[in-house]
């Protein structure tokens, strides 16, 4: 038997479940999506950057997103994992 098929051993190797919030991660961006159509934000046409600040295991999901939609945004999107945002960041970038 292998590891991977084996849910206890998979547990014991993952005491923080860091893999069953990857696989919810399909669903957190669907409801985050959704939440996000009834947000006042500033029309897309201002958006020129996105700036996702993150440390840790937190930061996973700004390079997730970047991943997943980097090539249909026409904006650059950027992960931070430090305590300064870059120089570019202004009124319109998205953080």
């Amino acid at each position: 038997m292998n590891v991977l098929d084996d849910p206890d051993a998979l547990q014991a190797a993952d005491p923080q479940g860091m893999l069953g919030a990857f696989l919810a991660l399909p669903k957190q961006l669907a409801t985050s999506f959704n939440l996000g159509v009834e947000v006042d934000a500033p029309p897309a046409t201002l958006v020129q950057s996105v700036v996702f600040c993150a440390m840790g295991g937190s930061a996973a999901a700004g390079d997730v997103v970047g991943s997943v939609y980097g090539e249909a945004v026409e904006v650059p999107m950027l992960t931070v994992r430090g305590y300064r945002l870059p120089g570019f960041c202004g009124p319109s970038t998205l953080v």
